[in-house]
């Protein structure tokens, strides 16, 4: 059953129902029943959200001494102090109808409070019944009484008169609205009048004569023997109410006692109690319900708060909602006042124009402010929320819904998404400018080591051919120390030559304008060539030279001129930085798929601090002006960029004064090498 289903059930409710805030002593108004209403002549949206008090002053002028307002707030006072049922006696509170005028009335009233999951009063209860009708009927039924009893007495001083006063009493009683009948001293019928022959279910004829005992056998024992009994033997007035099994119905009983025994007149209340009992019924029903309603709500995960009347009275809020503004005193309590910090935050104004108007209003991401501990900063919350008109069957609107979720880190973790995608933007933006800017510069150092190398090579080309001329006598005869001079000015002029092709290659990599023929290469044949290249060097060193041949039928996947070329670089590399008497290994093994290349050495070794900077282009360990090995630092690095063109890798180990060892690892050809490991 939905919030509206539950608030249109008890508005049909047949009773007199009010449900008041335990906010005394204002007692504000939360709810009313239809039947409410009518009784007391006035209108759900007037009284809603007002103090019981405010509504109902009890200011008649007709009544000089008015006392409803004064019994009601003790009894409602005294039901939050005491959390027990309060009956008050039946009281004159007179009422003002719409037009301004006051019309008498008398009232039965009875309050209770509703507790709440934990104990304590979420509301009070006041029911009321309307007594005008029956208290003016039992005034008049009174009169008539004690205008019986004075016949009565009239006839017993004269006896003269007995026909006549009889003959009056019985006209009397005849015209009294409730039953009556007459008993003697002796428990005898001795009157019976027509209302009450279908009450008793037997004839007039079929009593008189007979007892009470002898006609209802079942009044012994019940609870109506004793107030007989009593006033037969006291002469005082007495009354009960009680069910009646032998005539299965509820009556409501008075005996007067007069001279010659008793005056019994009564009503059937069952259909009076029956309508209590349903009453009572569908007033636990509901609260069962209401109970069972407030359980869902309060465990709901998104927050729901029910508003009352047009000054916005809490009239329910769940645990959801207590989590978002904190646990503070809210039922029953104005918006403002129970969260002051959130007037100015356009709440306020949403749920009037909500109440006004009937149009719901539906709110993504709504920012709001709140103080959830008492002395706190205000927090800033984010809220995904609804807001309803609650409407009543008669079309009138009673209040506002609200329901919600509280999405405060989700929006936060959202905006810090974006901020921080925002800033890998502006990164990749800024990255992609900075290589921009790098191929730039790249492209202008290619362009420009290409021009210079161009430059450079064509006067050391001439020199070198120059020097052969001279070499070769053309200019007349060389002499020896001409002749070493023209070797030593060859030397330089390949030395430079060499120096130049290595930046113009680097550069070419670096462009990425170097070409791979990629195919199945002998690897034995490639360590050989090498091998026959470097040997007179290592002799005219003085080093040994150990090589381990690869097996045969050993492929593997690259391009056999850069396979060559970075070998004879780590080879000639090893001859450079090893001392005479020193030794030069190169080996090779295949495992998972890829083949390795050592080249190892016993020379001074490489730094650890300095090892992971050797392929850096133009990058030397041995940095002095007066360093004894040639060259720019490039040859790693070219070596490195080559194997890696090919799908390899090329990696250096070492320990100072003990050697170093470069592995080469390129792809082991496909079906080629499995049976050579």
């Amino acid at each position: 059953m939905t919030q509206p289903d539950f608030h249109a059930l008890f508005d049909a409710v047949p009773a007199n129902l009010l449900v008041l805030a335990p906010d005394a002593p204002r007692f504000t108004i939360l709810a009313a029943s239809d039947w409410y209403l009518d009784a007391t002549l006035t209108r759900r949206a007037e009284i809603l959200g007002r103090g019981v008090f405010e509504v109902f002053p009890d200011a008649n002028p007709a009544n000089p001494e008015p006392t409803g307002v004064e019994n009601l707030r003790a009894s409602l006072e005294t039901v939050l102090r005491t959390r027990a049922t309060h009956r008050v006696p039946i009281q004159r509170y007179d009422v003002q109808g719409p037009d301004g005028s006051w019309a008498v009335r008398y009232w039965s009233a009875c309050n209770r409070v509703v507790l709440d999951a934990d104990g304590g009063v979420r509301y009070v209860l006041h029911q009321i019944e309307d007594v005008t009708t029956q208290l003016l009927e039992h005034e008049a039924e009174v009169g008539a009484r004690r205008a019986v009893e004075r016949l009565l007495r009239d006839s017993e001083e004269a006896r003269a008169e007995a026909g006549a006063a009889r003959d009056r009493s019985e006209a009397v009683l005849a015209s009294i609205a409730d039953a009556v009948y007459l008993l003697d001293r002796d428990w005898r019928f001795i009157y019976v009048n027509d209302a009450a022959e279908p009450l008793l279910q037997t004839t007039r004829a079929k009593l008189l004569g007979h007892t009470l005992w002898e006609m209802f056998p079942g009044v012994i024992g019940s609870p109506f023997e004793g107030p007989y009994r009593e006033a037969m033997a006291t002469g005082r007035v007495t009354s009960a109410e009680a069910y009646f099994p032998p005539l299965g119905t509820w009556f409501d009983v008075r005996t007067d006692p007069w001279a010659g025994g008793l005056m019994v007149h009564f009503r059937d209340i069952g259909a009076r109690k029956a309508a209590e009992a349903e009453r009572e019924r569908l007033v636990h029903a509901l609260e069962v319900e209401r109970a069972r309603l407030a359980e869902v709500f309060r465990r709901a995960p998104s927050f729901i708060v029910a508003f009352r009347g047009p000054g916005h009275i809490y009239d329910f809020v769940n645990e959801a909602y207590y989590q978002l503004v904190g646990h503070r005193e809210i039922i029953g309590k104005p918006l403002l006042e129970a969260i002051p910090e959130i007037r100015g935050q356009g709440f306020e104004e949403l749920l009037t124009r909500v109440y006004e108007t009937g149009e719901p209003w539906v709110g993504r991401e709504a920012p709001v402010k709140l103080q959830r501990t008492p002395g706190a900063p205000l927090e800033p919350r984010y809220l995904d929320m609804v807001f309803q008109p609650l409407t009543e069957a008669d079309g009138t609107r009673s209040g506002v819904v609200v329901h919600g979720s509280d999405i405060t880190e989700q929006v936060v973790a959202r905006r810090e998404v974006e901020r921080l995608l925002g800033e890998s933007e502006r990164a990749r933006a800024e990255a992609e400018q900075a290589r921009r800017e790098a191929e730039s510069a790249n492209r202008g150092k290619s362009e420009f080591l290409a021009v210079m190398s161009h430059e450079l090579r064509t006067p050391l080309n001439a020199i070198g051919g120059y020097a052969e001329l001279l070499e070769l006598g053309i200019r007349g005869t060389v002499t020896p120390e001409q002749r070493a001079d023209l070797a030593r000015i060859q030397q330089s002029q390949r030395h430079l030559l060499g120096l130049i092709n290595g930046v113009l290659n680097y550069a070419r990599i670096e462009a990425g304008a170097v070409s791979y023929v990629v195919g199945d290469v002998p690897l034995g044949e490639v360590l050989g060539t090498c091998e026959a290249l470097v040997v007179p060097q290592m002799r005219a060193r003085g080093l040994t030279f150990r090589h381990t041949p690869a097996a045969d039928g050993l492929h593997v996947r690259g391009d056999r001129e850069k396979l060559q070329q970075i070998v004879l670089n780590l080879l000639s590399n090893a001859v450079k930085f090893t001392e005479p008497g020193g030794e030069v290994r190169l080996s090779c093994a295949a495992s998972d798929g890829v083949v390795a290349i050592a080249v190892s050495d016993t020379g001074v070794g490489i730094a650890a601090d300095k090892l992971a900077s050797v392929f850096d282009p133009f990058v030397q360990v041995d940095q002095g002006l007066t360093r004894p090995h040639e060259g720019v630092g490039l040859g790693l690095a070219i070596s490195r960029d080559l194997a890696r063109g090919m799908g390899g890798e090329l990696t250096a180990s070492s320990t100072p004064g003990r050697g170093s060892t470069f592995t080469l690892t390129v792809p082991l050809a496909a079906g080629r090498g499995e049976a050579a490991r």
